[in-house]
């Protein structure tokens, strides 16, 4: 497992370390929105902030 961080680069190789990342990858991508609700979620947002005037 491969982890870019700000100021550093970390490497890990232990199962248990690999698995713990394995699941949190896993359960993103669950929870994430498919490309078109990602796009009417951003479209919404940025809708409601030209329509209120707010900087977003």
């Amino acid at each position: 497992m491969y982890l870019e961080r700000f100021t550093s680069d970390l490497y890990l190789e232990k199962q248990p370390d690999v698995q713990h990342y394995g699941m949190l990858y896993d359960n993103l991508q669950a929870q994430a929105l498919n490309p078109d609700d990602t796009r009417d979620l951003i479209r919404g947002v940025v809708e409601s902030c030209v329509a209120t005037r707010h900087h977003c």
